[in-house]
């Protein structure tokens, strides 16, 4: 009997991992549904925070992958943006090790609100991008992505949405390549923060390395339905998973 339900729970977390795979590399939040899972497999809440990095990793090195054939980055722009995120998440993690749990989810909450609100009063930034970048707009967006990046280090869930609010406010890329730096951003911060959960022993190695296989399958599919269907199907994606982030964060802390 207990091998069965063994081999139950170890379905479950391998089709977590390809469906938050698939959410994460179009928008964000697949956190949100890999951390309490864990939580259920018996991880503590540090303990998950730490594991569902490797899942994260993961997923990111094959939707690198992807996007890097279909020719979306341009790497040493994007250094302004991977740097100073990689810089922040390094503080970031070290708060993690003593999570707030509760406190962290109204915050997550309200952040998902504020952002699905600016994304809705101006969808159209998605659609271009502004010719001329000044320096002013380019400190402002490395100072932005330090922070994000420190979010990112502290807790997943969301910095995939973060990172795409604060594109779509530069409006300097499409929404197709934002995806893409965006997942090139968090695999890289994530090498940068994972050792630290790993000194802490925050990692379960072998449900992170489960939940990675199954993100990697969902990663590489949903960077090749980017690519097919286009800015309106991205938008789709985008603006359900932040309302569904922030009723499902609300709830959470009210109960």
């Amino acid at each position: 009997m207990q091998i069965w339900y063994d081999i139950l729970n170890y379905s479950i977390v391998l089709a977590v991992g390809f469906i938050v795979g698939f959410i994460n590399t179009l928008a964000g939040s697949g956190s949100l549904l890999t951390l309490p899972l864990l939580m259920w497999l018996g991880l503590d809440p540090l303990t998950a925070n730490g594991t569902n990095r490797i899942a994260i990793l993961m997923q990111g090195a094959a939707g690198v992958v992807m996007f890097h054939r279909q020719g979306q980055y341009q790497y040493r722009h994007d250094l302004r943006y991977i740097l100073p995120a990689v810089f922040g998440s390094i503080p970031g993690a070290f708060i993690a090790v003593d999570l707030d749990e509760a406190a962290m989810h109204k915050v997550i909450a309200i952040v998902m609100l504020l952002i699905l609100a600016v994304m809705i009063a101006n969808p159209a930034r998605y659609l271009k991008k502004h010719p001329v970048e000044t320096p002013g707009r380019a400190l402002v967006m490395m100072i932005l992505f330090f922070f994000i990046g420190m979010y990112g280090g502290f807790i997943q869930a969301g910095v995939g949405i973060l990172m795409l609010a604060a594109f779509s406010l530069s409006g300097e890329m499409t929404l197709l390549r934002a995806n893409a730096v965006k997942v090139l951003i968090t695999m890289i911060f994530t090498i940068a923060v994972l050792p630290v959960f790993i000194a802490h022993k925050q990692v379960d190695y072998f449900y992170g390395v489960l939940m990675g296989i199954g993100s990697m399958g969902g990663a590489w599919w949903s960077a090749r339905m980017a690519f097919r269907k286009g800015t309106p199907f991205l938008k789709f994606v985008l603006y359900t998973v932040i309302l569904a982030t922030a009723i499902y964060m609300l709830i959470k802390n009210g109960s």
